[in-house]
């Protein structure tokens, strides 16, 4: 059982569903998991963590700038952390002029469902 802190970024919010979807994944693998959304929430000591996962939107092919100055403003206390990353890289749209319902929906969820499974097991 590890204790994992989930810190994230977002914009449109699904960075923020992927990080539910971590947090319920390892929920469920018995580890204890606390999720923030940084800049709104504050992680209260980042030195009781095992591992990190940093999430957020994907701008100009890197970490959003919010990101970026939250890792640097937090160097010290991560440093020692086991450090996980993933990005969100498009909005979850619906295009009305498609006729078929179940192919109205473009984004990362579904994807990062398949992603999750292969590649969260190393923290697992």
């Amino acid at each position: 059982m590890k204790n994992i802190c989930i810190a994230y970024d977002t914009v449109s919010g699904s960075t923020k569903d992927m990080a539910d979807i971590i947090e319920k994944h390892l929920i469920e693998c018995d580890h204890v998991v606390s999720s923030y959304q940084i800049n709104k929430d504050s992680i209260v000591n980042g030195k009781s963590y095992d591992t990190l996962i940093l999430g957020s939107p994907m701008r100009f092919g890197a970490f959003s700038s919010a990101m970026k100055k939250w890792i640097k403003s937090h160097k010290e206390e991560i440093k020692h952390l086991e450090v996980f990353c993933y990005f969100s890289m498009l909005y979850i749209v619906r295009i009305a002029e498609e006729p078929d319902m179940k192919l109205n929906y473009y984004g990362p969820i579904n994807i990062f469902k398949v992603f999750l499974t292969v590649s969260v097991t190393s923290i697992v």
